[in-house]
């Protein structure tokens, strides 16, 4: 089963929902998760204040960095997506890379 990697940014960063490659590039940055969690994942959304702003493909890359232990996808691909500008509901985590199965995510 493929699942959806759920990227949240804070609510402080000012992001522009219409700008895809301003929101592209915040999604590749490092983010604090497993990469071995990472082998199952289809689309990637970024989230910003429980309202999804950017859908990608995964890709078949990502760079892990040993140091920091954060991974960076630089292989994303914007994907037009009936999720844009929809809100995520009842998906708490405060972690802001977490991995979830599809069919259990709820949208407005």
């Amino acid at each position: 089963m493929k699942n959806t990697l759920i990227l949240k940014v804070s609510p402080k960063d000012s992001l522009n929902p219409y700008d895809k490659e301003a929101l592209t590039e915040r999604a590749k940055r490092a983010w604090k998760i497993n990469p071995i969690r990472l082998q199952m994942i289809s689309e990637v959304l970024l989230v910003h204040n429980k309202v999804v702003v950017g859908v990608w493909e995964m890709g078949d890359r990502i760079i892990f960095n040993r140091a920091t232990t954060r991974v960076e996808f630089p292989d994303l691909k914007w994907k037009e997506s009936e999720l844009l500008g929809k809100t995520l509901l009842d998906y708490r985590t405060s972690n802001p890379a977490s991995i979830a199965d599809p069919e259990n995510l709820k949208f407005v």
